[in-house]
């Protein structure tokens, strides 16, 4: 923030930012015309007028309002925040210019205005950096869910990336030490607010959690079973009863934190669903949607029901620990497919039906649900080394028939 006795100035060095192609102006708020109707001298005449009414020297002001590289912010977005900003400090009711400048890698706007009100008194800008703009920039950070400024000076404080996890892999490490750590872990720090969000977040690390299918013993009696799953979902290996592992996160602790995460993944709905439809509305196929997305830190699970067709696509922002489905970012699954998939992609005419529609194996997954991975594994009659043995899904010890000896 710069305070200087030249209005012309500051007016003169974003408008040749604007004529050699480095800033746009996006926002004129307190002129009687729209934007593109504005010339010099209009824009500095009316900052004059106001000037001319006091004897202060002090008549201009320079706001730079950096963020980090990295943010997905429109125009609108940058307007609201310029107009939230000034209000917060104090200056909504004088005229002020937004330009959006485009010389550097992070983006950043800058505002052009002057302290002398209509009265002709000035407004107190003595400390105003520590006294307002300090707090208004506080409040802005996590009212937009932007990366704060704290946080980006102290790299350490940030989130803990999935990178930091090995996803469970079965027969390369002890199955129960492996679920236990991955559980622990999403169930304590994410926020989901039901089962099938957990899943979502699960699936990234190769376990899934299985509350037995419909009617079973272990879903009669509120049980939870946590397993590994192969790439395509299918569950392999001895399951892990939830009450065997240290923090217990049985069905009941799940369904003790749903109630208090509706409220904390309220707080990156704003971020993930702006990042969701900025990726969307720029992409043109899945892979520059999830590429983009993926490098925000968002992944994408598809939820299929038993015919094979998209029920839900979930985002698993790892950054917040929060988990969404299509209706909070105001999408739908057919509107994700309609925008993105062509018919080349299929191999044929396209059609209304998900089951024609071939999610990139890389960066889409999905996982089933308890009833279809029960059918699955009681047709595949997996074993577990010599002899078979392990559990089924009703949480009973599967009994070994004794041969009859010579």
């Amino acid at each position: 923030m710069k305070c200087g006795k030249s209005i012309n100035g500051a007016l003169s060095y974003n408008e040749q930012k604007v004529k050699s192609g480095k800033a746009d102006l996006i926002l004129a708020s307190g002129f009687s015309c729209n934007v593109s109707d504005l010339n010099f001298q209009q824009k500095l005449s009316r900052f004059k007028v106001l000037n001319e009414r006091s004897y202060k020297k002090t008549n201009s002001m320079h706001i730079s309002l950096n963020f980090p590289q990295g943010e997905i912010l429109t125009n609108e977005i940058m307007q609201e925040i310029a107009v939230n900003y000034m209000s917060r400090i104090g200056f909504s009711e004088q005229p002020f210019l937004v330009y959006e400048h485009t010389d550097t890698s992070h983006p950043h706007i800058h505002i052009v205005t002057t302290p002398i009100k209509s009265n002709g008194h000035s407004i107190n800008i003595h400390n105003l950096v520590q006294r307002k703009s300090e707090p208004a920039r506080k409040a802005i950070e996590l009212e937009y869910q932007l990366i704060q400024a704290e946080t980006r000076k102290r790299p350490q404080n940030l989130p803990i990336s999935p990178a930091n996890f090995t996803p469970a892999e079965y027969g390369k490490s002890e199955t129960k030490q492996a679920i236990s750590n991955i559980v622990r872990e999403v169930t304590s720090t994410y926020k989901y607010t039901s089962l099938a969000e957990l899943n979502a977040i699960f699936r990234h690390y190769n376990i899934v959690a299985d509350p037995g299918a419909a009617g079973s013993t272990l879903q009669r009696k509120g049980g939870l079973l946590y397993s590994i799953v192969d790439k395509d979902g299918y569950k392999i290996g001895v399951p892990i009863k939830a009450s065997a592992i240290y923090t217990g996160p049985t069905l009941k602790y799940i369904e003790s934190k749903i109630g208090k995460n509706i409220i904390k993944k309220a707080l990156s709905q704003k971020y993930v669903s702006r990042t969701v439809n900025y990726a969307l509305n720029r992409s043109h196929t899945f892979d520059q949607f999830t590429s983009f997305l993926q490098s925000r830190n968002i992944r994408l699970f598809a939820e299929r029901d038993a015919q094979e067709n998209i029920r839900d696509i979930r985002f698993v922002d790892h950054s917040n620990r929060s988990v969404f489905n299509c209706r909070e970012m105001d999408l739908s699954p057919a509107a994700i497919i309609d925008k993105l998939v062509k018919p080349s992609v299929i191999g044929k005419e396209n059609t209304d039906s998900h089951k024609d529609f071939l999610l990139p194996s890389n960066q889409f997954e999905h996982y089933y649900s308890s009833s279809t991975i029960a059918l699955i594994a009681n047709l595949l009659k997996t074993s577990y080394g010599p002899g078979g043995g392990g559990m089924d899904h009703s949480g009973k010890k599967k009994k070994r028939k004794r041969k009859n000896r010579p």
